[in-house]
Formats: structure tokens, sequence, C-alpha cells
């Protein structure tokens, strides 16, 4: 018995150990840590989209918008139990002009049924890839894109987007693409 339990303890160590390398950004609200990646440098084009009815979706078309991107999948609880928090954090950046897409790499009829049964007011498209292809290892996974196309936070994990460190840090990025 102690060698299961000693060998699931290992699991969970090396799986966490292999995750990106990541800064942590600490924040004093007592919300999980903000977690950002390198500037990324690279196109917009790596992110093969289609909305529900299967027209592509090219984010180079967001040029000088900056853009919230949420990875997720209808099965996910963290996913669906952060979305409340996406549509009012949608909402209070109304004026940044951020563009919000929830990309679940789901069959179109699943992920139109979930908006279906759902009250969610979000953007929900189709991930033609898989996650793995974009090296997302979990869910939900979030990244902020500037105003250039930069990816400027790569967030592992469901936060509190309408808070109001993150809601500032949003704005923030929002206004550095530019």
């Amino acid at each position: 018995m102690r060698t299961i339990l000693f060998i699931c303890i290992l699991l969970v160590t090396v799986t966490a150990c292999q995750q990106k390398q990541e800064k942590e950004v600490v924040n004093s609200s007592g919300e999980p840590p903000i977690v950002e990646s390198a500037k990324k440098e690279g196109p917009l084009s790596q992110f093969a989209l289609v909305d529900l009815e299967g027209n592509d979706i090219d984010l180079n078309d967001y040029e000088g918008k900056p853009i919230f991107l949420n990875f997720w999948a209808t099965w996910c609880r963290p996913c669906i139990a952060e979305m409340p928090s996406i549509v009012r954090a949608q909402k209070q950046l109304d004026q940044s002009d951020y563009v919000f897409l929830l990309a679940s790499d789901e069959s179109a009829k699943k992920i139109t049924r979930f908006k279906d049964l759902q009250d969610f007011p979000l953007n929900f498209v189709k991930l033609e890839s898989g996650f793995m292809n974009l090296g997302i290892t979990s869910i939900p996974t979030t990244l902020i894109i500037d105003r250039k196309g930069d990816i400027v936070m790569d967030h592992v994990g469901a936060l509190n987007w309408d808070s109001p460190d993150m809601i500032e840090k949003l704005r923030e990025f929002a206004q550095a693409g530019g």
C-alpha cells in the first residue's frame, strides 16, 4: 500500500515538474498566482480556429485589438466554473476593444449543444488542431495577446478573471500593445 502511495506522489511530482518554465506574478489579493510566460513571438496563424458554422477565424484579422483566448472543454468543471467571471470581465473590458474567444477542440455540435444549454454570452469557437499541437497540456489555459499580436500572458488553470487586480492587469495589457 505504501508503495502505491509513493508511486502516486512521485507521478504527481514528475507531472508538475514537466510544466513549462513560467514566472509567477505574486498578487496581494490572495488569489491564485498569475502565471506569465516569457513574451512569445510568432504568427497568430498557429491557432487554427473556426466559428461554430465552420468559417475560418484568422486571429491576424484582429490586429490592433487585444485578444483573450481561453482553451476549455465541455467536460472540464474548472473551465465552466470560471466562465461567469469571464463574462463579467468581458463586460468590464468592453471599452478596451478586447476580443474574447473560448476555444474547444471538441466537435462544433458538442460545443453548440453546450452553448445552447448554458447561459454564457461568450464567443465559443472550435480549435481545429488538438490542444497538444499547441503545447497545451492542461485546461483551462488562457492566452492574452496584445495589440501587436504577441502573447503577453499564458495562464494555466481557472482564475477569477473579473477581480479588480486582474481587470487592471488586462487593461494594462490592452494599453501596452498599442
